[in-house]
């Protein structure tokens, strides 16, 4: 991560995906919105420097958030 905004940006996307993903698993978000915030996380794993600070950071979010995100990287990889 070249600046310190770059980081705390990246950590507050992160933070917002799983709030998405809590929405989601409560069934608190209409699907269709979901979808689109689905493709979003994965735009985003395409990013070198986003994955670089998940890596770092991921233990600060709950177990089934860090299953389902590692899950869509493992998905990129095979791809």
């Amino acid at each position: 991560v070249d600046t310190p905004e770059e980081y705390y940006v990246s950590v507050a996307f992160l933070d917002l995906f799983e709030f998405m993903f809590r929405l989601h698993k409560t069934k608190t978000i209409d699907p269709l919105l979901w979808q689109r915030w689905h493709k979003l996380i994965q735009m985003f794993l395409t990013i070198p420097k986003f994955k670089k600070i998940w890596d770092e950071t991921k233990q600060s979010h709950t177990t089934e958030f860090i299953e389902f995100f590692d899950s869509l990287q493992d998905l990129g990889k095979n791809s």
